[in-house]
């Protein structure tokens, strides 16, 4: 629920009609335990407490129970954040698509990304200096770190994504190459990636 990964809910909302749908033409929202209040506290700050829940069918996973979206089975694995944090891990037709969301090295990682055919992958640091917080609470994973994660879990493929804006990618994709023998890439905006 950082802004930088839920704020598009609002320009959402915004692209739907005003009127208030049918529950079963709202838009299913699945949101991380205890985001109801955020998400009622930023709808009341439009000046309608009821601004989502009138196009979205809103619910909270709880954690850590699979969820069933036609044939694709998405389990959340919490991960290490500057707030509560769950990366997925996607299961359908025997292929599987691991992703971590934001975190620092952490347990949940290696479980998440087990066996995954493609691993997506945030790698937001250039430096440990960089991260938010002091370095004994850390948020997000050096390219390095991400490359880790993928061959101790035995990932095929490893994406990046959530990196800084103001550099080129490249030694993103070098920095995890040098941890992981698979391939490698940076996720780039509109393309699309086979599983």
């Amino acid at each position: 629920m950082h802004a930088d990964h839920m704020l598009d809910l609002v320009t959402l909302r915004y692209v739907y009609p005003w009127r208030a749908r049918p529950r079963h033409e709202r838009l299913r929202v699945v949101m991380p335990p205890g985001s109801a209040d955020q998400l009622l506290d930023l709808a009341r700050g439009a000046g309608n407490a009821r601004h989502f829940e009138d196009s979205f069918r809103l619910s909270e996973h709880d954690g850590s129970s699979s969820m069933t979206f036609g044939g694709l089975d998405m389990r959340p694995i919490e991960t290490v954040h500057f707030i509560p944090c769950w990366g997925f891990r996607m299961d359908a037709n025997g292929r599987r698509l691991a992703y971590t969301a934001d975190t620092a090295p952490c347990d949940g990682l290696e479980n998440l990304a087990d066996g995954a055919h493609l691993l997506l992958s945030e790698a937001t640091l250039r430096t440990l200096d960089e991260d938010a917080q002091p370095p004994e609470r850390r948020g997000h994973l050096l390219p390095a770190e991400a490359g880790e994660t993928a061959t101790r879990a035995g990932a095929k493929r490893l994406l990046l994504t959530h990196l800084p804006v103001d550099d080129g990618a490249e030694w993103a994709r070098r920095d995890a190459a040098a941890t992981f023998d698979g391939d490698v890439a940076v996720a780039e905006p509109n393309q699309s990636y086979e599983v």
